[in-house]
């Protein structure tokens, strides 16, 4: 003898039991789906320079960050004058973020949008043509999204206060270039404080002619 609690859930076993089995007699395997979200992107135009692609390329000025983008190319001389520009489109005309702040244009009509030095670059973000919706407004020819580095991206574990220095150059045109980064965190704080300094003489083409106006200082 059972009581019809009992009979209810024999049932309600009982038929689940018949059900799974049914549902794994009508399965077919359709194959193995990868979605590569990169490769996807890519296709719509948009592409991203890893942290450590601009590592690689160790840039010492915006051009050196884009080198071997074939939709990217960078006018200008001296390092101040770079412009960006995506399939033609100059930078003025594009949207260009740098951690989601907008540049609207540049602080001087002969000066490009990124007066950063290149090495506390964390990636950059390149969207062809017609920007996606959540780029926000001016994105028809293009979006530049620029994302730095913060103190936690520079600092040692376990540590909560470090710096940089470095020093290069050149001998066509480019002259002394230093760099002094101190940066630290304490709690939820991080603070970080950088500066460059670069002085050189106008440089020369292959042709041996001095190029004017390519002056850094």
């Amino acid at each position: 003898m059972f009581s019809k609690s009992k009979g209810l859930l024999l049932l309600t076993t009982a038929f689940c039991a018949g059900t799974a089995s049914a549902q794994d007699a009508d399965s077919l395997f359709l194959g193995t789906l990868r979605i590569e979200g990169a490769a996807a992107q890519s296709l719509l135009g948009n592409t991203q320079i890893t942290e450590e692609e601009i590592e690689s390329r160790n840039p010492a000025t915006v051009k050196d960050v884009f080198a071997g983008e074939s939709s990217v190319a960078v006018s200008g001389g001296a390092a101040m004058a770079q412009k960006v520009m995506v399939n033609g489109i100059e930078e003025s005309l594009l949207s260009v973020t740098i951690d989601g702040a907008r540049q609207n244009k540049g602080a001087f009509h002969h000066t490009g949008n990124v007066l950063l030095d290149p090495s506390l670059l964390k990636s950059v973000e390149v969207s062809e043509g017609l920007a996606p919706a959540d780029a926000g407004p001016g994105g028809l020819g293009g979006v530049l999204a620029y994302t730095t580095k913060d103190a936690r991206d520079l600092l040692e574990p376990g540590d909560n206060f470090g710096g940089l220095a470095t020093v290069t150059g050149g001998s066509n045109g480019s002259g002394l270039r230093g760099t002094a980064t101190l940066f630290g965190a304490q709690g939820g704080f991080e603070w970080l404080l950088s500066t460059t300094h670069q002085d050189g003489d106008e440089y020369k083409d292959g042709d041996g002619d001095t190029i004017d106006g390519t002056a850094a200082e």
